[in-house]
């Protein structure tokens, strides 16, 4: 790769785009929040109904709408506007948690059924900050790759601020001011970024404009889910089957490590990621980072009696969690002529059903066999699910050029 592309891809360059630290700080404030309101409630709810049991069913009842139905938020944006669903979501979505804290005593069913509406309402702040990388940078592949990695990686930072931040205030003004606070500020992010959005799409009459279709049909598209699905089914296992490898080796005291582990690697490897170029597309880089992170995790399956050697191992393996999702979001972005909020959604969607999938098959090795099955069990898992990648990627031949420019974009 020339050294001019080179340079142009530094996270610098990326952020000196019209627009770009502006809009992207209103995301950060936006996503800090979102790793506030979930486990603010859940202490809210365990203080309230005296269980765990049952503030966990409702806080994962708000989770799985939340997951499930972002691609359909995202299309919304992509629909009737970013600015204008952004904020609309952001109203629903407090008046949905703000009813959960006023029925935090009531039966339970009635506390679930409520908690899986006010999931269903979250703005779609991810899929419209990834949707507005593609317009701020153009959509060139080295500043897409790198923009989606700076995304990445400073979501995933301040989804672990987000929890410690909310514990300690938690723990000095009580969970409803912080719940009411927090949505609060969500709300005033995304009045934030809808402001910028207007200004960026001021000569194109505000940002509502004709949309691509997700392409469904698109062998390429459906190839951009398979290692996002992939990662998921292995992170969301390995964080489980982690911690019981480490509590069965040292005790509960450090059952927090792994998770940190994985998460440091994760942060580093996109940082490295979306820095330089690499050779191939982005298809295949995708599945590379995935078949990389596995072999990581089949290790510290052999290594599991050796506490020092598994911490490395799971490390190596978060290392190309964050590349892996990077590159799934270049593929899906790939598939359609424009910027559209709901292709990267898909990519989110895809890696929440690998993680419920995931953590729920660990559970049951880990009963049965052990931890170190475990972890052998997900690898051997997500290398299935990547096989299946490969095979698309070869069947499609020519036509998966994952980082190749699009008709039709900037």
């Amino acid at each position: 790769m020339p050294a001019a592309d080179r340079g142009s891809s530094s996270y610098a360059a990326v952020l000196r785009r019209p627009h770009a630290v502006p809009l992207s700080a209103w995301a950060a404030l936006a996503r800090l929040q979102f790793g506030i309101i979930p486990i603010s409630t859940l202490l809210l709810l365990s203080t309230a109904r005296g269980s765990y049991a049952e503030a966990g069913a409702a806080t994962a009842a708000y989770g799985l709408t939340a997951g499930l139905l972002m691609p359909a938020r995202a299309r919304a944006a992509d629909r009737f506007g970013h600015g204008r669903v952004l904020v609309v979501a952001a109203l629903l979505n407090a008046a949905g948690v703000a009813a959960i804290v006023a029925l935090a005593s009531a039966p339970l069913w009635a506390l679930v059924v409520v908690a899986l509406v006010a999931g269903s309402l979250p703005p779609p702040v991810g899929p419209v900050m990834r949707s507005s990388w593609h317009d701020i940078v153009g959509g060139g592949p080295g500043l897409l790759r790198t923009a989606f990695s700076f995304d990445s990686v400073s979501e995933e930072v301040l989804y672990v601020v987000g929890p410690l931040v909310a514990a300690a205030a938690v723990a000095v003004v009580g969970a409803p001011p912080v719940i009411l606070m927090s949505v609060g500020l969500l709300l005033v992010a995304t009045i934030g970024m809808a402001s910028v959005l207007r200004t960026m799409h001021a000569a194109r009459d505000d940002e509502v404009r004709e949309r691509p279709a997700v392409p469904w049909r698109s062998v390429r598209f459906v190839l951009g889910l398979l290692p996002a699905l992939a990662i998921g089914v292995l992170l969301g296992g390995l964080e489980l089957a982690a911690v019981a490898v480490v509590v069965s080796l040292s005790g509960e005291g450090i059952a927090g490590v792994p998770a940190a582990l994985i998460a440091i690697g994760s942060i580093a490897g996109g940082l490295v990621y979306g820095r330089r170029p690499w050779r191939g597309t982005a298809s295949s880089q995708a599945v590379v980072a995935v078949l990389a992170s596995a072999a990581a995790v089949a290790l510290s399956a052999l290594v599991a009696g050796r506490l020092l050697a598994v911490l490395l191992a799971f490390l190596v393996a978060g290392v190309f969690v964050a590349p892996a999702i990077v590159a799934s979001y270049l593929v899906a972005d790939d598939a359609v002529a424009g910027a559209s909020a709901e292709s990267t959604a898909w990519v989110t969607a895809a890696f929440n059903v690998g993680t419920a999938g995931g953590t729920l098959l660990a559970g049951l090795v880990v009963d049965r066999d052990g931890p170190a099955w475990a972890l052998g069990a997900l690898a051997a898992t997500t290398a299935v699910i990547t096989v299946l990648a490969v095979a698309a990627l070869r069947r499609i031949g020519s036509r998966g050029r994952g980082t190749s420019p699009k008709p039709g974009g900037a």
